[in-house]
């Protein structure tokens, strides 16, 4: 009986922690599309956890980045950014992680500073990362409670996956009315090309489109170099 007990308080934590944050996700998804709309991207930082596999938004709208590696953690995120041709279109979502502050904050800062429009998800306000972005998605739920922290993972988690799903369904309705915005000529598809040939310079313009369309994704395309 306790350990239902617990279960029904920790989903009734959840559901209002994620409600109370309904406005703020609403105003988060509607920047995030005008930016899309401009050819923008998304990039989320998730600190060396990565991001789940069933976050499955296609390449080039949707770009996950770790610092796992990385020499200089607290600028990391704007190096791999500016990498792939980052601009003033994009968005970087930071979702908070115990282990990643320094790259997390360091990116949301840097980019802030570029103009590009930055978010963060995190569980409680006094979250580092929280005071650097533009928009703040915080559940009101204590992560630093032994009982609290799978709620608070679970609510952040769940609240990406809601903002990728808002967003991703009003590109699926733009996209059945407007088919063409997939075409080699959109600006996504452009920058995608450009950001290969930023990591493979000996790549023209035509072999840069030849290998994107081949694998589907600027990572796969980048990672099969040489092994294609």
């Amino acid at each position: 009986m306790e350990i239902s007990t617990a279960i029904v308080t920790n989903h009734k934590l959840l559901a209002e922690a994620l409600e109370k944050q309904v406005p703020v996700i609403r105003k988060l998804v509607e920047k995030i599309v005008e930016r899309v709309r401009s050819g923008g991207r998304i990039f989320c930082l998730m600190g060396t956890s990565g991001v789940p596999a069933a976050y499955s938004a296609p390449e080039g709208f949707f770009v996950p980045l770790d610092g796992e590696g990385c020499l200089d953690y607290f600028t990391a995120a704007w190096k791999q950014i500016y990498s792939l041709g980052g601009s003033e279109k994009d968005v970087v979502l930071a979702v908070e992680h115990s282990n990643a502050g320094p790259f997390l904050t360091g990116g949301v800062r840097d980019t802030r500073r570029k103009g590009l429009l930055t978010a963060c998800i995190c569980c409680g306000s006094s979250a580092a990362v929280a005071s650097a972005a533009e928009i703040v998605v915080s559940m009101d739920i204590d992560p630093v409670e032994e009982k609290n922290q799978i709620v608070a993972e679970r609510a952040k988690q769940m609240a990406l996956d809601m903002i990728l799903t808002m967003v991703m369904a009003t590109f699926d309705a733009s996209r059945r009315a407007a088919p063409a915005r997939q075409q080699n000529g959109s600006d996504m598809f452009s920058r995608a090309v450009k950001a290969i040939m930023n990591e493979i310079p000996e790549l023209d313009e035509a072999a840069a489109e030849k290998l994107l369309k081949r694998f589907g994704s600027v990572k796969k395309a980048i990672a099969s170099y040489g092994r294609s």
